[in-house]
């Protein structure tokens, strides 16, 4: 198949070596609501300076859940609509963002954690091209440490941890992480779906405060019919745990498993169809 434009909604492109990405366009100008929780303005700072130098599509506003903070500050975001939310509760991942979504004016939702930052211009894109299609619930980005290490390229669901991360050591096929391809869940570090859809489907369960509530919501939307896809078209740099530390982080884990199985049953067994049992999950 040559590149270029061809026949439909759609044109690829060559970017990695020896694949071509069908991309689709963009119909219209949609709105996107980036949401973003955060305590810590140090590493909020450097994600909307990263979000305003390398964002291409321009029609974005960004909605900001300040949590548990004395110290209010206001971060101009150059030209761009910025909303500051001072929320002073205990923190819920599922509950504040669910909250913020009130506030949101953008028919497409871009959850964000603040330790991230864009690596490529096109990456809003990249997401929007995905989550406009009729039959695609949520989206995903490939994320990679400060390091260039891969840190998720999609969720594998059924393993001992009962979902991991494809990432630099877990047994993969080579050039999986290189295209556009459907996998059972993503991570809500960075996720794009539909508003309406996301209304739709009930939110995210405000059960999971800490972990394994964007597992939960691609599960359900799965239930619905819907796809989740992993585009690495969209990059991004994530510091991970930086936002509520390891130690949370751990705890939160531990809980929000235990949630999921109850409510659930044993995701152990469960036979992902995006992942080839030949391999083994474990990491190497």
């Amino acid at each position: 198949m040559r590149s270029g434009f061809f026949r439909g909604s759609c044109r690829q492109r060559l970017i990695v070596a020896r694949t071509r990405n069908v991309q689709h366009k963009i119909i219209g100008r949609p709105k996107v609501s980036i949401i973003i929780l955060t305590k810590s303005y140090k590493l909020l700072r450097s994600c909307l300076d990263s979000i305003v130098s390398k964002t291409s599509y321009t029609n974005y506003e960004v909605i900001v859940v300040v949590n548990n903070t004395k110290r209010k500050e206001n971060l101009q975001l150059k030209d761009r609509r910025l909303k500051y939310i001072y929320v002073a509760e205990s923190f819920n991942f599922s509950r504040l963002n669910n909250l913020a979504v009130r506030y949101s004016s953008g028919a497409y939702l871009l959850f964000l954690n603040d330790d991230t930052q864009v690596v490529n211009y096109d990456w809003l894109e990249a997401l929007l091209e995905q989550a406009q299609r009729r039959k695609v619930g949520a989206v995903g980005c490939r994320l990679v440490y400060p390091d260039g290490l891969l840190q998720h390229g999609g969720i594998v669901i059924g393993t001992k941890e009962i979902a991991s991360h494809i990432r630099y050591d877990t047994n993969f096929y080579t050039g999986d992480i290189d295209v556009i391809r459907n996998c059972s869940a993503v991570t809500g570090a960075c996720l794009m779906i539909k508003k309406s859809l996301f209304q739709e489907i009930g939110m995210f369960d405000e059960c999971f405060p800490f972990s394994c509530n964007d597992i939960d919501l691609c599960l359900r939307l799965q239930e619905k019919g819907y796809l989740i896809v992993y585009t690495p078209y969209a990059t991004l740099i994530h510091c991970e745990s930086k936002t509520r530390g390891y130690e949370n982080r751990s705890v939160g884990a531990d809980e929000g498993k235990k949630l999921l199985l109850k409510k659930l049953g044993d995701l152990t067994v469960f036979n992902d169809p995006y992942y080839d049992t030949n391999l083994k999950v474990n990491r190497k």
